[in-house]
């Protein structure tokens, strides 16, 4: 059986043209994830790092509360030979889930002298954790995150999509963590043919009734320098204010 199921809202990767200011751009396709995992698995994040240029990842969870570290290791490449300075490592973290809810954990590459604000690239792992036990239905003890977020570069927009249901009033709204690496350009709805094999809504906290059909709605980013940034997508009524709004978060990378 497959691991525990994994929400995506979009995974779809688009390359197209399209025009902005005069000039043609590529678009690229950001993933939008969540991962479901049952409380009783442990979760794990893999990444490659070269200490020997200053440059190691670190971490922080949007609520530090739900997380416990349980081992990071550290394997150098080799092949039959002495390690040699600036060879690349692989860095493995493994983490319990504490109690059952929604959380981000956000991991920058960056030189820890320099501060996190010189980040030079960004994973982001979104989790929902159930109390559901490990059975059948979720057989594996260790669930490899998958991450939301990608890279793009100067010449082009990078996009996500997501799905909203517009009878329920629930829609997203994006906010660009760094407004001087990324500026939000445009929100468009797409067509069946320009967005073919995206799934439909799962999901959104059981607080909306399914009344008509879900929409795709595309929001794309320019890249005004390089950098990274997040932009945090907020799912709600815009008459509403709650604290329990379904969220997720993407980082994007602007290459340098």
């Amino acid at each position: 059986m497959r691991r525990s199921a994994i929400v995506i809202f979009s995974v779809l990767t688009v390359i197209s043209t399209m025009l902005f200011s005069g000039i043609s751009e590529d678009i690229v396709t950001i993933p939008a994830i969540i991962d479901v995992v049952s409380i009783e698995q442990r979760l794990k994040v893999e990444l490659v790092e070269n200490a020997s240029t200053g440059y190691t990842w670190s971490y922080q969870v949007s609520d530090p509360s739900f997380l416990t570290l349980v081992s990071k290791e550290t394997v150098e490449s080799s092949v039959d030979t002495p390690v040699m300075a600036g060879s690349p490592s692989t860095v493995t973290w493994l983490f319990s889930p504490n109690k059952s809810g929604f959380f981000s954990l956000v991991f920058k590459l960056f030189r820890a002298w320099e501060g996190e604000e010189t980040a030079i690239d960004v994973r982001v792992y979104n989790v929902e954790v159930r109390d559901g036990s490990l059975s059948e239905c979720v057989p594996q003890y260790v669930n490899i995150l998958g991450s939301s977020s990608g890279e793009v570069e100067m010449s082009q927009l990078a996009r996500v999509i997501l799905q909203e249901n517009p009878s329920t009033g629930y829609s997203w709204r994006a906010e660009v963590s760094d407004t001087a690496v990324l500026r939000l350009v445009e929100r468009s709805l797409l067509t069946e043919s320009d967005s073919p094999g995206v799934a439909p809504i799962v999901d959104l906290g059981g607080r909306q009734e399914v009344l008509g059909a879900p929409v795709n709605v595309a929001f794309d980013f320019q890249a005004l320098k390089a950098g990274i940034s997040l932009v945090r997508f907020t799912y709600s009524r815009p008459w509403e204010e709650s604290e329990h709004n379904k969220t997720l978060l993407v980082g994007i990378t602007v290459a340098r």
